[in-house]
This record gives C-alpha cells, sequence and structure tokens, in this order.
C-alpha cells in the first residue's frame, strides 16, 4: 500500500510539473498612438465593398462603409488608444455607442484589431480586421 501510495505521488507531482512547464506571459503589441494615425482600409474576402476608417491626430474618426451589394453608411466620433487597447465612442452616442478593439498588430502598412465589444473581454472571439494603410 505504501509503495502505492508513493507512486501516486510521484505521478501527481510530474503531472503538476509538466503542466506549468509552458507557461508562458501574453507578448502584448506596443501601441503608440500616433502610430494609428492616418487613413486604412479594410477589404473581406468574398465582399464586395470595403471600410475607410480615417483616424486623425486631433482623436476623432470617420468609418465609412462602401457596400456594392447593399447600402453604404459612415459613422463619426472620437478614439482614444491605450496600450494596445483602442477605444472608439460614436457621436451618435446611444446603446451601442462604444466599441473597444484590441490592437494584435501593427506597423507602418498593416493594422490588424480584434472587436471587443462594448468593453473589454466581452467577445473573446471577436471579429478580426485585417487593415492596409492608404495614407
Amino acid at each position: 500500500m505504501k509503495k502505492l501510495l508513493n507512486l501516486l505521488m510521484l505521478t501527481l507531482v510530474t503531472l503538476v510539473a509538466v503542466s506549468c512547464k509552458d507557461d508562458k506571459p501574453v507578448e502584448e503589441t506596443v501601441v503608440d498612438g500616433k502610430t494609428v494615425v492616418g487613413v486604412w482600409q479594410s477589404t473581406e474576402p468574398g465582399w464586395d465593398g470595403y471600410q475607410m476608417l480615417t483616424l486623425s491626430s486631433d482623436g476623432t474618426y470617420t468609418l465609412v462603409e462602401i457596400d456594392n451589394e447593399s447600402f453604404d453608411w459612415s459613422e463619426t466620433g472620437t478614439y482614444t488608444v491605450q496600450g494596445n487597447i483602442m477605444t472608439r465612442v460614436l457621436s451618435e452616442g446611444g446603446p451601442y455607442g462604444v466599441e473597444v478593439y484590441t490592437i494584435l498588430t501593427l506597423t507602418d502598412t498593416k493594422m490588424i484589431t480584434r472587436y471587443e465589444g462594448q468593453r473589454l473581454g466581452q467577445y473573446p472571439d471577436g471579429d478580426i480586421d485585417d487593415w492596409t494603410r492608404v495614407r
């Protein structure tokens, strides 16, 4: 019985040690709010349209969607960037007036964002948008 107990304890210790082996901190994209300023375009495969997002240095934004299969629309508001989190506040306000995005990648020519919802983590599997800087 003592051998069985020792074997169980050894197995438990081994499992705990192995499960902790790969724990690494998640790397966060470092974003300077000035680097997002510009005009960004996003398209999706299979969609006959595009979105154009203008982020101005004064903290305002304009989003225009051109949809060749449906109707076009636009929105305006303000935005802030803290860490790798971009928060957009629509000028019209309303119940859906705040949108939070995680900036997953940011280079001179590319920005990849994930929609988080109205607060960080509301939709952990939110839509991923791939933006290309056009200006």
